[in-house]
C-alpha cells in the first residue's frame, strides 16, 4: 500500500487539516476547528487520518448518534483531489465500518451531496443504502443523500450491510 497507514488524529494535526476543513465548511475554518476539538474529547475517538509517506492524504470522523447507542455517523470524510495516491477513500470507509462494529453500533450513517458521484458510488459499493434525500437550501439544484450501513455485512465492502445482501 505504498507506505500508507491510518492513525488517530491528535490536536497537533489541526493546522495541517484546516485547509481541508475550510473546503468542507464553505470557507469557515472555525466550524471545522470547533468540531475537530470537540471530537478529540473523550469518550469520542472520532478523527482518523490516512497518511502516505508521512503526509495526510485523507481524514474522517466517527461520532455516536445522539438518539441511539447502537448507531453512529461517518462525518468529515475528505480525500482532497490530486496530488494524492489513489485508493484512499475505500480504506478509510472500511476502517470506519470496523471501528463502528467494535463500538457495538448496528448502523453507520453518512450524508453526502447527491451530485458527488464518486462518493455515492463508493458508499453504495461498500454496502450503504440510501435512506433519505432532501434539497440543499443553500443552492439551487443541489441535494443531500443520507445513506446507512447495517451491521452483519462485509466490513471490507463489496456486499456491504445486511440490507444490501
Amino acid at each position: 500500500m505504498d507506505e500508507r497507514c491510518e492513525r488517530p488524529a491528535v490536536a497537533e494535526d489541526l493546522p495541517l487539516l484546516l485547509p481541508w476543513g475550510a473546503e468542507l465548511t464553505a470557507g469557515d475554518e472555525r466550524v471545522f476547528a470547533q468540531a475537530f476539538h470537540q471530537a478529540l474529547r473523550p469518550p469520542a475517538e472520532a478523527w482518523v487520518i490516512a497518511e502516505a509517506r508521512g503526509k495526510p492524504v485523507g481524514l474522517c470522523a466517527l461520532t455516536p448518534s445522539a438518539v441511539s447507542s447502537c448507531a453512529g455517523f461517518l462525518e468529515w470524510l475528505r480525500v482532497p483531489p490530486a496530488p494524492r495516491p489513489p485508493g484512499v477513500g475505500r480504506p478509510l470507509v472500511a476502517l470506519a465500518l470496523r471501528r463502528s462494529a467494535e463500538r457495538g453500533w448496528r448502523q453507520l450513517h453518512v450524508y453526502t451531496f447527491g451530485e458527488n458521484r464518486p462518493s455515492l458510488h463508493l458508499y453504495l459499493d461498500m454496502g450503504f443504502l440510501p435512506v433519505a434525500t432532501w434539497r440543499d437550501f443553500r443552492g439551487p439544484g443541489r441535494h443531500y443523500v443520507q445513506l446507512c450501513w447495517e451491521a452483519g455485512g462485509d466490513l471490507q465492502g463489496g456486499n456491504g450491510g445486511r440490507a444490501g445482501g
